[in-house]
């Protein structure tokens, strides 16, 4: 998904006056973007307008409007944040806060940093599994047992599906040079009547139509706290923080603004909005306790959730595009 938002912090001085607009196209589910924006208005007094949109067709629009943009800043998934970066849709943001963002998690040339991560992870319904045994990992999922259950993304044209894809490489012994063990377990997973989406749809986990989704935690987080039924799993042989990156847009009709929330999404404030919807905050803030206890133990997840470097994924795209087609559709 693709969200234009601004916002500033507590205590920030606004650089607009009071009244004034700031042009967005935004969702108000997922991240909290909602309150995030509220937060902004209640700060400032600028008024924040939602749309939403499809990421790739508000590229697309941004590509079309060019200098006449009425849009200030950008939240991207990853394969949207490589897209806009490189048909030098998004601008160098310098802000003191960016240095709080590990080096990974950050453009080298600053015109991207990632805002918070999800973990990809494993979902699953357990009423519809009944008796049979809890998936613990990657290779699991290839079992029998498992036959017709399993959903997972597109890893060509669905970040989250690219962080899988990623994730799964990794693990299981490949690297960015040699996609070989992903696209082998992929082949394995299919053969086992694994479906492949090309869009996530929670509510499917939700009512037993996907017994098992592979997808991000912080989507499971939210499903479990719905129901009683839903478990999250994070794969014993590892997994991959997926990465949710800002930028302010080339063209921002009111760049100072867009600087202003940049520098907010990095404060305290916006990570604690952001980890109530079970987004792990990027800079070093604890995660609120009552959302804490939903998720995964802390030490958990410090050992199976790996911080990739985004440029390298970047760098890495095609060639695990390349290996898809040759191997897996092939």
């Amino acid at each position: 998904m693709l969200l234009l938002a601004t916002a500033t912090a507590t205590g920030c001085t606004a650089i607009l006056g009071e009244g004034d607009t700031l042009v967005t196209a935004s969702t108000t589910t997922g991240a909290n973007w909602g309150d995030v924006r509220t937060a902004f208005t209640e700060s400032t007094g600028i008024t924040v307008p939602s749309e939403d949109n499809a990421a790739n067709a508000t590229i697309d629009r941004l590509e079309a409007e060019g200098d006449a943009t009425t849009v200030d800043t950008a939240y991207l998934e990853p394969l949207h944040a490589f897209r806009a970066h490189s048909d030098g849709l998004i601008a160098p943001f310098d802000g003191d806060r960016l240095a709080d963002v590990p080096v990974e998690l950050r453009s080298p040339d600053k015109t991207w940093f990632t805002v918070h991560t999800a973990a990809v992870a494993i979902i699953v319904n357990t009423e519809v599994l009944g008796d049979t045994k809890l998936p613990k990992g990657w290779k699991d999922l290839t079992k029998k047992r498992y036959r017709d259950m399993v959903s997972f993304l597109d890893p060509v044209s669905v970040s989250a599906g690219y962080a899988t894809l990623t994730a799964v490489n990794g693990a299981l012994g490949g690297d960015p040079d040699d996609w070989e063990p992903a696209t082998d377990w992929a082949e394995d997973l299919l053969g086992n009547g694994a479906s492949l989406l090309t869009t996530s749809d929670p509510s499917a986990v939700l009512s037993g139509d996907v017994p098992i989704l592979i997808d991000t935690d912080a989507t499971g987080y939210r499903l479990a706290a719905a129901s009683d039924d839903i478990t999250v799993i994070l794969p014993k042989e590892g997994t991959i923080a997926m990465p949710y990156m800002l930028g302010k847009l080339e063209n921002a009709p009111h760049p100072d603004n867009a600087d202003a929330f940049l520098s907010f999404a990095l404060s305290r404030d916006a990570q604690r909005l952001f980890a109530k919807s079970y987004f792990r905050p990027v800079t070093d803030i604890a995660i609120p306790a009552e959302i804490a206890k939903v998720m995964a133990p802390e030490a958990e997840y410090l050992e199976r959730v790996a911080v990739p470097d985004v440029s390298e994924m970047d760098m890495s795209y095609i060639d695990a595009v390349v290996a898809w087609n040759s191997h897996v559709l092939g």
